[in-house]
């Protein structure tokens, strides 16, 4: 989450200068804070806050001189398509940002591209999808690394250092994760490590225990489990 911030106060520095005439600069704070994804996203939201608190509490953000306070305007996506992409037209048109934090999920943040673009908002976002930074999202930025990245790392440990030579991936079936999952067998085959098909879950999954039980009957020698249903049911 820190890699979060330092990467929004870099780029609000960056074109201050053009956008907070007023003093003030606006920060929407877009994220799932209710919902399935919720786990995730009110984190995220709430260190935000409390950074921007810790900012601005200090005198602001000094560019050229002259010191920027930072106003964080929340919305909630949901994690809905259709929910983010109205919660975006209001940061925008209504509150008047130039910058949004979030969303968490590749379908989501799909849904809003076609607004940044249009009114060239900077973005950063939390997708570690490949596809959630590229030529078609000029005004992105990824926090964080991407699972393409992530699990060549994250499986070349595990084969090296204790012997692995299966692995099952446990996802939630949304459009960011089935683009992970992608990423993680092209992993395992890099690596000559056997991964059977990623099990895909429902989003409104709640029972862990079906879903559990067929990965374990599999017999991998590790399974990994992701998708914010599972942090909040297996927590």
């Amino acid at each position: 989450m820190k890699k979060l911030l330092l990467v929004v106060i870099a780029l609000v520095s960056f074109v201050t200068c053009t956008y907070a005439a007023s003093g003030v600069i606006k920060i929407g704070s877009l994220w799932p804070m209710t919902g399935p994804g919720a786990a995730w996203g009110l984190p995220f939201h709430n260190v935000i806050e409390w950074q921007a608190d810790q900012i601005n509490a200090a005198g602001g953000i000094n560019v050229a001189g002259k010191y920027y306070q930072i106003e964080i305007i929340k919305e909630d996506s949901k994690y809905s398509p259709a929910v983010a992409r109205k919660a975006a037209e209001k940061l925008i048109y209504q509150d008047g940002v130039k910058f949004i934090l979030g969303p968490l999920g590749g379908g989501p943040l799909n849904a809003i591209t076609p607004l940044l673009n249009q009114n060239k908002v900077i973005n950063v976002v939390v997708v570690n999808a490949a596809n959630a930074i590229g030529p078609d999202k000029p005004y992105g930025f990824r926090a964080f690394m991407g699972t393409g990245e992530i699990y060549v790392a994250f499986v070349e440990y595990f084969v090296e250092s204790h012997g692995v030579k299966t692995i099952q991936l446990v996802d939630w079936d949304v459009e960011s994760a089935r683009a992970a999952a992608n990423d993680f067998l092209y992993s395992c085959k890099a690596l000559g490590i056997t991964c059977p098909k990623p099990m895909l879950y429902p989003r409104d999954t709640k029972d862990f225990y079906p879903v559990m039980t067929k990965a374990i009957d599999k017999k991998p020698d590790m399974i990994i489990v992701g998708g914010a249903p599972a942090l909040q049911a297996l927590s």
